[in-house]
């Protein structure tokens, strides 16, 4: 991930916050499954957290993360976000930073900034040919 200026601290509350649905059936919280950065535990390492419902959120795994000037790369395994089928698969995302405090969505709108923005999700596909 790239932003438009040099990152802020992995210390701002609701910082950099990555928002990612991989189904339908699961529970969620605004039609997403996972979510990276609800706890950050230092400069090398964050975490992925699967929703229970709603803003509930349970650690699932330690991941691997560097930030250097703008930019922002994640190490987060496939079988992670449950996703068993790595030669076919889709994700949807979204990155909210210093918003959706509480589990409001609607600060999306109003407050931090979103990739992409307002309710807005991004979908990538992958499949192997």
């Amino acid at each position: 991930m790239k932003t438009v200026d040099d990152m802020t601290s992995r210390k701002d509350r609701d910082w950099m916050r990555l928002f990612i649905r991989v189904n339908d059936g699961d529970a969620s919280w605004e039609g997403f499954h996972y979510a990276v950065n609800g706890t950050v535990a230092d400069e090398k390492e964050t975490s992925l957290e699967k929703s229970e419902g709603g803003w509930k959120w349970k650690k699932t795994a330690g991941i691997a993360y560097q930030v250097s000037g703008k930019e922002m790369e994640l190490s987060i395994p496939l079988s992670g976000l449950g996703i068993t089928t790595p030669d076919s698969f889709a994700v949807e995302f979204k990155w909210i930073d210093n918003a959706a405090s509480g589990g409001d969505i609607q600060t999306c709108m109003r407050d931090g900034d979103a990739a992409p923005n307002s309710r807005f999700r991004y979908r990538y596909v992958y499949r192997k040919d």
